[in-house]
């Protein structure tokens, strides 16, 4: 098993928008089978300038190096 932390965030407009997509970005790694989620942390969406961003940081597992480089090319973490 190879253990990662890791940071997923989303930024743009409107706001709602920024939910909406974050919601899907969790939805999908609870849903992806290879991932084991240990522990995740949603930040409220907050404006930056003239954006709305919000980040989840996640402590998972994955079986080996092919899922991580998987994890990356799909999720592209921070």
């Amino acid at each position: 098993m190879i253990q990662i932390r890791t940071i997923i965030e989303i930024a743009g407009f409107p706001k709602e928008h920024v939910e909406e997509t974050m919601f899907k970005v969790i939805k999908n790694l609870k849903d992806n089978k290879n991932l084991k989620i240990i522990k995740t942390s949603v930040a409220p969406v907050e404006e930056i300038k003239t954006m709305w961003s919000s980040f989840v940081e996640l402590d998972a597992e994955l079986p080996d190096f092919k899922e991580l480089l998987n994890f990356c090319f799909d999720f592209t973490p921070s």
